[in-house]
């Protein structure tokens, strides 16, 4: 992601520089603002980490319609093998939990023209499980009164006893629960990664935006799959969530950056409006530097020697050497620790 000097120097705690930055940023509004300023190319830049992931809608909607045709073919043999009830199948039915979903499987069943039951047994309990992630997804719902870990790892054992009994009874449902496992893990990659996309699109502002991504991680966080029983941020790979941390510490340096130029900015409007930059008496030097080289760009003064600035500090490995040079210029012994220490901020700053 393109940054700009005092974005990238944020590690460094200066809250002069990044005043300084945001001056020189007024004097060159087209560079650094607008949909094709800086600006504009660092959101596009967020926005394409959440592309990755998400896709698009056609891609998202081709994915689930090729799930549902798949799993249709799968369930309707795994259905169609015959299981008969045994000592282990009357023990699960007598959980309390497995008991609370007979009867609406129940339901679904002569809804759909499946009794009797002992000939559709796999689709009938298949209702049953249906109806025990429901209660688990509901869990996660923060409108729904809150329950106790013992409640929900009774009802996530009497699911798992259940998946148990019936996969070993019959593997072709086994194979049809785990092919559409499997088939979903990409589809919910792709909702989250749409629902960050919309996060970063809506919002007007930086500050907006950084709350409305939070909001949509910890909905990622919470959601839990119909199709894999866990939230859905948890079927991201280890190169979406990696994309994700970036996204996250771009926004984490963007306001720590504002934090910074809110701080230093009366001290370096003062400066400004003397007719040289004065010292600052900053316990680090990097501003004395950059006063020096803005008084000597172009032999014209301070207001066309930020206009320079203001382009130069669009690269942030140019205003280094920029500043470096300037201060061997003067006659000032280099500062070779701090200099190369300040290359190592900006450097890291701009890989990130």
């Amino acid at each position: 992601m393109k940054l700009t000097a005092g974005q990238a120097s944020v590690p460094a705690n200066s809250a002069e520089f990044a005043a300084f930055q945001k001056l020189l940023a007024e004097k060159a509004p087209s560079t650094y603002f607008g949909s094709s300023g800086i600006e504009g190319q660092q959101q596009a830049a967020k926005r394409a980490l959440v592309q990755q992931i998400g896709g698009t809608p056609e891609k998202l909607s081709a994915a689930i319609s090729a799930r549902t045709a798949a799993s249709d073919i799968n369930y309707k043999a795994a259905f169609e093998e015959i299981v008969k009830r045994d000592k282990g199948l009357r023990e699960l039915w007598k959980n309390p939990y497995f008991k609370d979903e007979v009867g609406e499987a129940f339901k679904l069943a002569k809804a759909g023209g499946t009794t009797p039951i002992a000939k559709n047994m796999t689709q009938f309990l298949h209702f049953v499980k249906e109806g025990l992630d429901a209660r688990l997804r509901s869990f996660s719902n923060p409108s729904q009164p809150a329950i106790s870990n013992a409640t929900k790892n009774a009802i996530l054992d009497a699911k798992q006893k259940l998946l148990t009994w019936l996969e070993t009874k019959n593997p072709p449902y086994q194979e049809a629960r785990l092919a559409h496992v499997a088939a979903s893990k990409p589809i919910n990659q792709m909702k989250m990664g749409q629902e960050l996309e919309r996060a970063l699109v809506a919002p007007a502002t930086e500050a907006e935006r950084a709350t409305a991504l939070a909001n949509a991680i910890r909905k990622g966080e919470t959601t839990v799959s119909k199709a894999t029983g866990r939230p859905r941020i948890e079927d991201l790979t280890t190169e979406q969530r990696a994309s994700l941390d970036a996204l996250e510490a771009e926004f984490k340096r963007s306001a720590d950056y504002g934090r910074l130029t809110g701080k230093g900015m009366q001290s370096m409007k003062e400066r400004i409006r003397a007719a040289k930059l004065l010292p600052s008496g900053l316990f680090m030097p990097i501003l004395s530097v950059a006063r020096g080289w803005a008084n000597r760009a172009l032999g014209s003064g301070v207001e066309k020697g930020l206009e320079k600035a203001a382009v130069t500090a669009t690269d942030p490995k140019a205003m280094a050497r920029a500043m470096a040079q300037a201060q061997m210029k003067r006659g000032v012994p280099a500062d070779i620790a701090y200099r190369a220490a300040l290359a190592a901020v900006i450097e890291q700053g701009q890989s990130q």
